[in-house]
Formats: structure tokens, sequence, C-alpha cells
């Protein structure tokens, strides 16, 4: 995989730190915990003990102080790691959870939850996602009414990324009593929960792919959360939840291009070395011309996606590019597995092929932070149309 031209020699080495460890403690054991529905849940202190978690984010917080190609780095490299859903589980960590417990932490309770989410110590779920509204956070049903010196939540969430092994997981709920023409998302808070609270349930939901991630449903039936668990401004929860949901969108189509471009190259061996009467598959023209058309799309996704990152590392508005991203970048990948998936022939239909795994796996990236359809109708409030 060729890096952006714009990462240096700190980025060479941090690559190598991360493929390092990569091959020590995942490359091995991959495939069974593929093919076992293994969680590795306990890498993710290991990440952390490498410094692998947080490392764009302050250093008196425990991070790196390193830029966000850093991030991209890492993200790449996961994503090549062989066991997707747990990529997923701990980008989520990274790129949304942490971002967004540092910009609205407040008081030593929540900054010290911060600097053990940085260390590895806990894993984090982001709960707005419910059974009935799906991405209609408008309308959510959850609510955290007013206690003494406390809320008090109530409603269910679904299809949540590491739902059932959080151990905090940052809550959408209402938290005006009614929702009104005028108030309308400014009715909704963030509120960090505690899952061993009395009144917490936790449940994995089996899902087709991302066997080695986590993704579950959570209940909360009268749970009683200190009122100093509010994460920044009462009323604030939307807003502050779509601006962190794009950079998940654009740290998520780096991953979603290197995983798709470990395929392509995956694929390419796997037609050189294969015989058909007496000749590499790759001696076929119509062969070649399909691989080459494959490349020239996914560098094209690469190029979109580096010159975006590089616009969001100096501060520039990239919020519609993003939207883009999520569309164009996610789908070329998409593509792309599904049809190195056919130049596998029968196989990519086996169920513990390494390329059915990531054929399912691929799909939940298209969902994840929002479905096309849904960056469509926000691209076209952006384009004023």
């Amino acid at each position: 995989m060729k890096p952006s031209i714009l990462q240096d020699d700190t980025h060479t080495a941090f690559r190598r730190s991360v493929q390092d460890m990569i091959e020590e403690h995942i490359t091995s054991k991959a495939d069974s915990w593929r093919k076992e529905g293994v969680f590795p849940e306990h890498l993710l202190k290991l990440c952390g003990d490498k410094g692998f978690l947080g490392i764009s984010q302050p250093t008196e917080l425990g991070g790196g102080g390193r830029d966000f190609w850093h991030e991209v780095v890492l993200a790449e490299e996961l994503a090549r790691c062989g066991v997707t859903g747990w990529t997923l589980s701990v980008l989520a960590q990274t790129n949304m959870l942490i971002p967004l417990l540092k910009d609205l932490a407040k008081g030593a309770k929540q900054k010290d939850i911060l600097t053990s989410a940085i260390a590895g110590e806990y894993y984090f779920g982001l709960a707005a996602t419910e059974p009935t509204s799906g991405s209609d956070m408008v309308n959510i049903s959850t609510e955290a009414r007013a206690g003494n010196n406390s809320f008090v939540l109530n409603g269910e969430k679904q299809y949540i990324t590491n739902g059932s092994v959080a151990d905090y997981v940052i809550v959408l709920a209402k938290t005006t009593k009614e929702k009104t023409a005028d108030n309308g998302p400014w009715s909704l808070s963030l509120i960090l929960v505690d899952t061993s609270l009395s009144g917490v349930k936790q449940k994995h939901l089996d899902t087709i792919g991302l066997k080695t991630g986590d993704t579950g449903y959570l209940s909360f039936s009268d749970v009683v959360v200190p009122e100093d668990q509010l994460l920044g401004q009462k009323s604030r929860g939307l807003p502050y939840l779509l601006d962190g949901l794009q950079r998940e969108r654009l740290i998520g189509a780096v991953a979603v291009v290197a995983l798709a471009d470990q395929v392509l190259e995956r694929t390419l061996d796997y037609l050189q070395e294969t015989n058909r009467y007496q000749k590499p598959l790759t001696e076929k023209q119509v062969i070649r011309h399909r691989l080459v058309e494959m490349r020239a799309k996914l560098e094209s996704a690469r190029q979109f996606t580096y010159n975006t990152c590089a616009a969001y590392q100096q501060g520039d508005g990239v919020d519609e590019e993003i939207l883009m991203l999520k569309i164009h970048a996610y789908q070329t990948a998409q593509d792309i597995i599904s049809r190195c998936a056919h130049l596998h022939g029968a196989r990519s239909f086996l169920a513990d092929s390494w390329i059915s795994h990531i054929l399912r796996d691929s799909q939940a990236f298209t969902f994840a932070a929002g479905t096309p359809e849904v960056m469509r109708d926000l691209l076209s409030k952006h384009m004023q149309i």
C-alpha cells in the first residue's frame, strides 16, 4: 500500500510499530478468531500500553500529542490485520468516543475516565441508535428525567458497537420532557453511563459478519446516573454527536480503502499463482483489464481520502467532502471487494474462506455512522437543494 506523500519518517516509524504489534499478537490467531467468533478483548489494553489509543490526543491526558496522520496510519494497518470486527471497535473508540470525551469532559471524574480510556482500561460505546428510530436521532424515545442530583434513565438502544462489552456508554437521551417544534434536537443531551449501574442490561447481537467484534443491545430501566456525568451542556447532545460522527466517517473511509487495497493485493497474488489451461489466470487479458480498472478506481478513492485528511489536519472545513467520501470511497471499496470475490470463484462462497469473511465484514462500513441515503440527504442540504 502506497502511503500519502504528506506522511514523513515519524509516520513511517509509527506504521512499523503498529505492524510489529499485529505480527506478534494478531496475525497467527486471526483466522481462528474469525472462524470461532472470538472478540479479542485483551488487545485494547495492549494498544493502550503501546500508546496507540489517543495517539493524537494531548499528552497531559495520556495521549501521544501527534498529528492526525498518525490516526490515519493506525486505521490503515488495523484494517489490514485480519480481525475487522475488533478493528471497528477500536476505531470507534479512538476516533469518535475519545475525541468526544476530550472535548466535553468536565470535572476530575470524567477526565479520569478519559485518561483510563486512552490507557486501554475501558471499552466504550456510543448508544444513540434505537430499535424503532434508527438514523432518526431527533425522534428517539430514551429519556433522562431529572432526579435528586441525578438523571433517571429509561429506554433502549440497538446496533451499538461495543454494546455488550462496553464499560461505559455515551447515551443520547431526551432531557427536556416535551419535544416541540421549537426545541426539536435541543431536547437531547449526552450522558456518560457506567454499565455496571443497576438497571443497565447488555446483550450481544449475532451478526452475519464482524465475528471478531461486538454489536450489542442495551436497555435502561430506572438507571440513576449522577448529574455530573452530563457531557458538555444540557440539550446540546445532537450537535455534539453530529460533529463527532464526521471524524468517524473520515477514519472509516481510510480503513475501508485500506481493506480493499489488501483484498486487491491478495487477489492479484492468487491469480498469479493459479493456473488454468497451463497458464496463470493473469495471462488472460480480461483478468488483467479488470485488475487495472479496480486499481485505478481504488487509487482515486485513496487520493480523495488523503486530500480530505490533509484538509482536516489543517483545520479546514471538510463537512461536505466527508459526506461525499462516505458515499464514494465506501462504495468504491465495497465494489472492489465484491469484484475480487467474484475472481476467487467458488472459494468466495465457502463460509470459512478469508475472502468470504471480508465480503461480509465490509458490508458494515456502508451503514456505520449513517447509510449512503442519509449522506446524500445531508449533502443535499449542504448544497442547498
